[in-house]
C-alpha cells in the first residue's frame, strides 16, 4: 500500500514569496512480497546518516525559503520526521540571513536525532552558529570586518560519547567525552 503526497511549487504561507516544499508519504508491504511487514511513514524525508533502504520513497524535506518582500531578510529552514520498523528519526534547521551591501548578518540552528533498535543505536546532532561580516569603505581604504561563533554538540552509543566542538573566527576546538573519547 503507497500513499504519497507533495506541496506544489505555487504552495506558500503568511505571502507568496514565503515558498513551502516537501513531501509524506506512508508506505506498507504486505505478503507476499520480499518486504512483507516492512513500512515506513515520513513527513519530509529522512535522518542524513540514516542509509534509506532502496524500496523506501525518496521525500523531499519539508521547507521554507521566505525572502520576506521589500527587505534584504531571507529565511530557510527543513524538517523530517519518520517512522520505521528499525528506527525513529527527526531534525530540521533554521538560517536566517540579513544582507546588504555594507552588512551581512546570519543566524543558523539545526538538529538531527536518529534512534534504531535492531540493532540499537542513537546518535544525536545539534548546533548554532552566528556571524557577522561588515565591508566599510573609508574612502582611502576598504576594510571588512567579520566575526564568526557556532557550536555543535554531538552524541552516539552505546557505549554513550560524543563531542562538542566550538567554533570562533579564528580558532576551532573540539572537546570528545565518554566511551572512545
Amino acid at each position: 500500500m503507497r500513499i504519497a503526497a507533495q506541496l506544489t511549487p505555487g504552495s506558500y504561507v503568511f505571502a507568496k514569496e514565503c515558498v513551502l516544499t516537501g513531501g509524506f508519504a506512508f508506505y506498507l508491504w504486505f505478503s507476499p512480497s520480499d518486504f512483507s511487514g516492512d513500512f515506513v511513514v515520513t513527513l519530509g524525508g529522512y535522518n542524513p546518516y540514516f542509509q534509506r533502504p532502496a524500496h523506501y520513497p525518496a521525500v523531499p524535506l519539508l521547507g521554507i525559503n521566505w525572502t520576506v518582500a521589500g527587505s534584504p531578510l531571507i529565511f530557510k529552514g527543513g524538517a523530517y520526521i519518520a517512522l520505521t520498523p528499525r528506527a525513529i528519526m527527526a531534525g530540521g534547521f533554521l538560517l536566517a540571513t540579513w544582507n546588504t551591501t555594507a552588512i551581512k548578518v546570519s543566524f543558523s540552528l539545526s538538529a538531527d536525532f536518529l534512534i534504531q533498535w535492531k540493532p540499537f543505536y542513537y546518535q544525536i546532532r545539534a548546533g548554532v552558529s552566528f556571524s557577522v561580516r561588515a565591508d566599510l569603505n573609508l574612502g582611502i581604504a576598504r576594510i571588512t570586518l567579520s566575526v564568526t561563533v557556532g557550536a555543535e554538540l554531538r552524541i552516539w552509543g552505546p557505549a554513550f560519547a560524543g563531542e562538542a566542538t566550538i567554533h570562533l573566527s579564528v580558532i576551532s576546538f573540539t572537546l570528545a567525552f565518554g566511551a572512545g573519547s
